[in-house]
């Protein structure tokens, strides 16, 4: 953050059985950026019936800029997720994530146009979940395109957790 304060909005509903929805706004604010202010918002809608649950959300994020001759950038966010609880102990879920960075590089103030530029990573997320007493057993298997927003560049994890409640 490149700035001493930062305000933000949100809002929460569940209007229908099953239905959350929200929204978010965010703004830095004393900043000494001057080419490009600081702020970010996201909206959100998860539905659940029965064993299963599904959301979508979008979320866009433009850095703070002090020098106008540099790389404007934004970030936007699309997700999408699927849950199904298997029993009482156990769930499945799955998620896919695309997040575009669009880079408007300026050029030297006499000219009158600059360049664009734009690289979207994916990422696809399967996991599961056990509770076990008070213990909760997870696996994550996750796959990355263009992963850091480097052109090529493939990650693969598999990530394992336990947490204990007391």
């Amino acid at each position: 953050m490149a700035g001493n304060t930062l305000t933000q909005y949100r809002v929460d509903a569940s209007p229908i059985d099953g239905l959350k929805i929200g929204a978010d706004y965010a703004k830095v604010d004393g900043s000494t950026a001057t080419a490009q202010e600081e702020e970010s918002g996201a909206y959100y809608a998860q539905y659940a019936i029965g064993n299963f649950k599904i959301g979508y959300g979008k979320a866009i994020y433009a850095p703070g800029l002090t020098d106008k001759n540099g790389n404007a950038t934004k970030y936007e966010t699309d997700s999408i997720g699927l849950e199904f609880a298997v029993n009482d102990a156990l769930s499945i879920s799955y998620t896919e994530e695309e997040s575009e960075q669009t880079k408007n590089v300026a050029v030297a103030d006499t000219a009158s146009t600059g360049s664009k530029t734009s690289l979207t990573a994916e990422v696809e997320t399967i996991q599961a979940a056990y509770v076990v007493g008070g213990a909760t057993l997870g696996v994550a298997i996750v796959e990355a395109e263009d992963s850091d927003y480097t052109s090529g560049k493939e990650e693969k994890m598999s990530i394992f957790t336990i947490a204990m409640a007391f």
